[in-house]
């Protein structure tokens, strides 16, 4: 019997430090590495800026003389503020009429940071509520498409001209971006009540991202703010009348985010030992592994019903408005890098549920995979050097000319 304990000890043991020489591994060679962009675009003898954000963020301080701020998501925000040891709403909710408020756009009339995965560090300036929009696109007044999504939809990373508003606005449509990144189903409905009345669109462009606005609306639906837009017809925050507040408590959340982030960067050596202890890269490895099969096994299959139900909400504040919702379903990039059968591009991600949900309830998709990248015999030149990222110039630019040739 004792044998048999020592022996269950020994290959318990051994299989621990296996999974620690693992985590260790993949410590030293992330530390040494450099990042694979970075590689292939030397091979390439393209130029890429190897700056952090938060550097680029120091640099463009100093330039701008306090001008500019890194990007700002709804979704992150919220998060922050639930985690947050701050209990009272004097520094990150402030109170305006005994009401919190919680920003959907960003900080107005700045140099906004947002990300680099072509080579350069992608900036805009920022419209008067925040947006990445030029600021005249608010004194249009007839808008024929009104975007609202995530990343995708704010143009992550390419600049402005390049993202989907900004070419359908080239060809002489008036485009208007609402979209930010992390923004899944409930925050895009918030947006479009709070800015329909004044904007009343023609066209409602609803980019949904099946990457990961499943998992995003699993996040937002127990925010209390948010699920008053879903659950009060009449309930609006009043954004457009509040972007003082908006701009004061995001600036604030800035500012306490950027301190953290160097605390980090100074103390960095703090994150690897965290990570070795925790084996953060080996449970990383296998929430990815579980992850994958969720992708082809009911992947959030339980949020459907409520998106159907706000996708229904937002069907009655469009007619309110005359507006019609165009459904643009956008593909990840995962979908290209493996050997996906017919049937499997079709289940992967619940893409055919989503689909028929939407169909159903009477909204004309647009499905980037079905119109687009299947008919292509290499779906990856739509994407940064090949890699995992969001679409290049290319990929917004194939995409923006069928929207506008369909629906302009």
């Amino acid at each position: 019997m004792k044998k048999i304990a020592f022996n269950i000890a020994t290959i318990l043991c051994s299989s621990l430090v296996g999974l620690y020489l693992v985590e260790g591994t993949v410590i030293v060679s992330g530390y040494f590495d450099s990042n694979n962009s970075v590689e292939i675009t030397d091979s390439q003898g393209v130029s890429f800026d190897k700056r952090t954000k938060l550097e680029v963020f120091e640099d463009l301080h100093k330039l701008y003389r306090g001008g500019v701020s890194p990007a700002t998501y709804p979704l992150e925000f919220i998060e922050f503020i639930k985690n947050s040891r701050i209990k009272t709403g004097d520094d990150f909710k402030l109170k305006l009429n005994s009401e919190s408020i919680l920003p959907l756009g960003g900080i107005s009339f700045k140099n906004i940071i947002l990300c680099n995965e072509a080579g350069e560090w992608i900036t805009f300036d920022s419209d008067r509520y925040g947006f990445n929009n030029n600021d005249y696109v608010w004194d249009y007044k007839n808008v024929d498409f009104m975007l609202v999504g995530d990343s995708f939809a704010q143009g992550y990373c390419v600049e402005r001209r390049s993202n989907i508003a900004g070419i359908l606005e080239s060809k002489g449509s008036y485009a208007i971006n609402l979209g930010t990144g992390g923004n899944g189903p409930l925050v895009n409905f918030a947006v479009i009540k709070e800015y329909i009345e004044l904007l009343k669109p023609k066209n409602i462009i609803w980019i949904y991202f099946e990457g990961n606005d499943l998992s995003d609306l699993k996040l937002e639906k127990n925010n209390e703010i948010l699920n008053k837009y879903l659950k009060d017809p009449d309930f609006q925050q009043g954004l457009l009348q509040k972007q003082q507040v908006t701009d004061k408590i995001l600036r604030q959340y800035v500012a306490s985010q950027y301190s953290l982030k160097k605390d980090i960067v100074n103390d960095s050596w703090h994150d690897y030992v965290i990570s070795f202890i925790k084996m953060l890269n080996v449970r990383g490895v296998i929430g990815n592994y579980r992850s994958y099969l969720k992708n082809f096994s009911n992947y959030y299959v339980e949020e459907i019903p409520i998106f159907q139900k706000i996708l229904n909400k937002t069907i009655n504040v469009a007619n309110e408005h005359n507006s019609k919702i165009i459904f643009v379903y956008l593909p990840e990039y995962e979908r290209y890098e493996s050997s996906l059968t017919r049937d499997e591009h079709d289940t992967y991600k619940s893409k055919y549920l989503v689909i028929d949900m939407v169909e159903s309830l009477g909204i004309e998709v647009f499905d980037v995979h079905a119109e687009i990248l299947s008919k292509s015999n290499d779906p990856l030149k739509y994407f940064p050097f090949r890699m995992r990222g969001h679409y290049n110039e290319k990929g917004y630019k194939e995409i923006s000319n069928a929207l506008y040739s369909r629906f302009h």
